[in-house]
């Protein structure tokens, strides 16, 4: 993913790649997921995923729209964005 978002590929075209982005968005779902039912607690995730995934998600953001349109599903990783917003302040 790094090495596409690096060649400044922000709408993948390659299965493998596109699945690559997915998966990475997949994790930070999950993850937002733990935060919001308590399953995890959210400092420590924050003080080990917040930078990344603030960078991520920003880098992200073309792809992220186009899987929304695509699957036409508005909340696709809300949980992971509403992390994003709530650690921006």
């Amino acid at each position: 993913m790094l090495e596409a978002l690096n060649k400044g590929i922000k709408i993948p075209k390659d299965k493998e790649t596109i699945n690559c982005f997915r998966s990475v968005l997949n994790t930070y779902e999950m993850l937002g997921l733990t935060v919001k039912y308590g399953a995890i607690d959210e400092h420590v995730w924050e003080g080990y995923w917040k930078k990344a995934l603030i960078r991520d998600w920003d880098r992200l953001s073309d792809f992220i729209q186009r899987e929304r349109e695509t699957f036409d599903h508005a909340t696709l990783f809300e949980d992971a964005e509403a992390i994003v917003k709530k650690w921006r302040g």
